[in-house]
């Protein structure tokens, strides 16, 4: 027996050295996670249109010639090929190119957003599945600890001191904690997939967490930690982002209400026929400048009420999102406090009932009285480990809370 425990010390001590950290998984899930490389490839390809919408506008190509030539009409143009090149206004091209790039940024910082989300997200279910673990394993030792009871008290009706519903009633509460053993257990595998699901692979997929933990302490104060949220949440940075290209939009849209000037050049080949002039009947090539006419102002004017309604609209949400910002970090202070307290009362709490549990098991050893007190005490205990456990698990809950929109 000696050398089995050994055995499986050793087994659970090599078992947590491969434990895998959250920082690690959050690696794996940077580099994997579906979500996100969708997201850095949509943002690339907006890169690339950037390049494209700085272009001039594409050349226009004309031909025309004369179908059904008239006899008499002897000095009109058999055909005629024209080009026709759009000239845009100064700097128009190079706004067109800065919106799709400020885009791409508000884009960037989507992604960002994004992974915040994946980090949190990840970081809940891994001590949500640590929970179960540890929560499973507290079970185990207190049936451990009752079938230490029920031989004791077979040992008793052996020599007369109990009775058979002794052993009766500690059976029923062991069978009890298999139950909720078992339940603990099955609660691991709905994190598990989580956790493979953000890191892009089978759900099935094996994961380790740590064996054992601290309680999360958090160090920054309130007040800084909302400074730097405000300073690189990436939500306030998508909204500033999105105002800029909509005061670019409407400088571009003021440009493209001027007219529009085409150049452009046409040759025409004539008929040979006879003239009084040498060079009747010779090809001809004319210059030709053509002229967009804004003549419906009420497009414009709608787009430019269109990105003042929008710009209004974004000053709203970066005031949501400044009051969000700002609640967020006192609900989680409030829940890591929580924890705090739990957590204390729980260690305070956990030296005295094993106190009285190891009192009352000698006690129950003697004289075979008072098995009720007993199994009180035993359910005391659990509750104070699992109250341990969970205040662990919430309060690095908590404390993902307060980084989840921290970049």
């Amino acid at each position: 027996m000696k050398k089995t425990g050994t055995i499986l010390f050793f087994l659970l001590q090599l078992a947590g050295l491969y434990a895998q950290s959250p920082d690690s998984l959050l690696l794996i899930a940077r580099q994997n996670n579906p979500g996100l490389q969708a997201g850095y490839a949509l943002y690339k390809a907006m890169l690339e249109k950037s390049a494209s919408v700085r272009q001039w506008p594409e050349p226009e190509a004309n031909l025309g010639f004369i179908a059904w030539p008239s006899p008499n009409e002897s000095f009109l143009p058999t055909a005629t090929l024209g080009w026709m090149q759009p000239i845009p206004w100064k700097g128009m091209t190079d706004l067109r190119g800065n919106i799709v790039q400020t885009e791409a940024r508000a884009a960037l910082e989507q992604v960002e957003m994004q992974w915040l989300e994946i980090r949190y997200e990840l970081r809940q279910a891994y001590w949500t599945c640590f929970e179960a673990e540890r929560r499973a394993e507290r079970i185990r030792e207190n049936i451990l600890l009752l079938q230490s009871l029920e031989r004791l008290t077979q040992t008793n009706i052996e020599r007369g001191a109990a009775a058979l519903t002794d052993v009766l009633e500690v059976q029923m509460r062991i069978l009890e904690l298999e139950r909720e053993e078992l339940l603990a257990e099955n609660a691991r595998r709905e994190p598990v997939a989580q956790i493979n699901r953000l890191l892009g692979r089978p759900a099935s997929e094996p994961v380790a967490v740590y064996k054992t933990a601290e309680f999360a302490l958090f160090a920054l104060h309130p007040d800084s930690l909302l400074a730097r949220l405000l300073l690189s949440y990436p939500g306030l940075a998508t909204l500033d982002l999105a105002r800029e290209a909509s005061r670019q939009r409407q400088d571009l849209n003021r440009i493209e209400s001027r007219p529009g000037i085409s150049a452009g050049l046409d040759y025409a080949v004539m008929r040979r026929a006879g003239g009084i002039h040498p060079s009747d009947g010779q090809d001809m090539w004319m210059p030709r400048v053509g002229v967009r006419v804004p003549l419906f102002r009420e497009t414009y004017r709608a787009r430019d009420r269109e990105e003042q309604l929008l710009q209004t609209a974004w000053e709203a949400q970066e005031r949501e999102v400044r009051n969000m910002l700002s609640a967020s970090v006192e609900q989680a202070l409030a829940k890591l406090r929580d924890a705090q307290l739990s957590f204390e009362l729980a260690r305070r709490q956990r030296p005295l009932i094993e106190t009285a549990l190891r009192v009352q098991t000698d006690a129950y050893s003697a004289n075979s009285t008072a098995l009720e007190t007993l199994l009180r005490y035993e359910e005391s205990l659990l509750k104070v480990k699992l109250s341990e456990i969970e205040a662990i698990a919430e309060s690095h809950k908590a404390l993902a809370e307060l980084e989840r929109r921290l970049k």
